[in-house]
């Protein structure tokens, strides 16, 4: 503990400059292509009243709105610096989204039944 007083205080403002960097807007765009390929599938979610079951496309839209409000938010805070990359967070959802709409759309006409001859 006592390291962490001496060393936050000291490194803080010499790495507040440096670009984060992470993994989350890609995790937010696999969130975006289960969304879409599986909005109908239900996963229990932990709450105050116990166990309660969701809709896959509900609880990940509902996460995604959130985000974007939280994005918005941060545009409007000039103290904003070095906050989470909400913004990151946005841009993976929205590139998943169109990915699976792209492989969404490719299977649903690649796989039809052909005629027969």
């Amino acid at each position: 503990h006592a390291l962490s007083t001496v060393i936050i205080p000291v490194w803080g403002p010499i790495l507040a400059d440096i670009p984060s960097l992470g993994a989350s807007g890609a995790i937010f765009g696999l969130m975006a292509v289960y969304a879409i390929l599986y909005p109908g599938n239900k996963f229990y979610l932990p709450g105050t009243a116990g166990m309660r079951k969701v809709g896959a496309g509900y609880f990940i839209i509902t996460y995604f709105i959130a985000e974007l409000t939280y994005a918005i938010v941060s545009l409007m805070d000039p103290f904003s610096i070095g906050q989470t990359a909400h913004f990151a967070h946005v841009g993976g959802f929205i590139a998943g989204a169109v990915i699976a709409s792209v492989f969404k759309a490719v299977k649903r006409t690649s796989y039809k039944k052909k005629p027969k001859d």
